[in-house]
């Protein structure tokens, strides 16, 4: 695996018992690149975002972190009848899931703030817990970022009182906060009134363009042609198709994907 990789995803399945969702998805993430995930809703998109990070166990497949296998096939022997038997499975201790998750960011598309907590509170969450900092300490980092996402303001506030565009901030403040290598962002805009959206898409915005590794499950078209180093199209739990945005959005190869661009732009 190539040292500016972060994720080395290969031949990923996930079935909910006889759904298949994800029938053969292999896609790597390089350091500093942003990649969009486009398609239908159904299609995969967000499974296979929380497949990546093992919030849901692959059925089957290889995923491999900054060149550590962490989802892969393991044999087994039978004792008795000497039968193997090869099953995928995660391969990575409790603690060590922690510590890859802590550098795994992950943005949802319904916030999932504390809602006992304030903004403020939210934001230092993993820094103490996780990363044993003073609360002087978290604090003063937290509200760095607060500022940087737009809602200091509203640091002693509580969820409740936030627009969801400002609780998507804070969200996105408190992924910050983790320093990770890559944030995975899953419709991070579905939620909002449209007047929200562009805020939150500004934010994302200047992460790129500070070098942020970023995965985007999003429907934002322009948004996607704007700040994607590459895109995907998922439809049936396959990459129908992929490359730069010029490529996709403007010269589409594959049928599925024009019907699908001509149908939502």
């Amino acid at each position: 695996m190539q040292p500016n990789k972060i994720f080395e995803i290969k031949h990923l399945k996930k079935s909910f018992k006889n759904l298949e969702v994800l029938k053969d998805i292999s896609f790597s993430v390089e350091k500093g690149k942003v990649y969009t995930i486009i398609g239908p809703s159904g299609g995969g998109k967000s499974t296979f975002l929380r497949c990546m990070n093992l919030m849901e166990t692959p059925t089957d497949g290889e995923i491999y972190f900054e060149g550590k296998e962490i989802f892969g096939p393991v044999t087994k022997t039978n004792p008795l009848t000497k039968k193997e038997t090869t099953k995928s499975k995660v391969l990575l201790k409790d603690n060590e899931l922690n510590q890859m998750r802590e550098k795994v960011g992950m943005v949802f598309q319904s916030f999932n703030l504390f809602s006992n907590k304030t903004v403020l509170e939210n934001a230092t969450t993993g820094l103490i817990a996780l990363k044993h900092e003073t609360k002087e300490e978290a604090d003063k980092e937290a509200m760095k970022l607060l500022k940087t996402v737009g809602v200091s303001d509203k640091a002693n506030e509580y969820p409740i009182k936030l627009s969801g565009g400002q609780k998507q901030r804070v969200a996105i403040a408190r992924s910050l906060a983790m320093n990770p290598d890559v944030i995975l962002f899953d419709e991070p805009t579905s939620a909002l009134d449209p007047e929200m959206v562009k805020g939150v898409l500004g934010v994302i915005k200047e992460l790129a363009s500070a070098g942020m590794t970023m995965v985007i499950v999003t429907h934002e078209m322009n948004f996607a042609k704007d700040v994607s180093d590459e895109v995907f199209f998922i439809d049936g739990g396959y990459i129908v198709e992929q490359g730069s945005p010029e490529e996709i959005f403007a010269t589409p190869k594959q049928d599925r994907t024009r019907r699908f661009l001509e149908a939502i732009l």
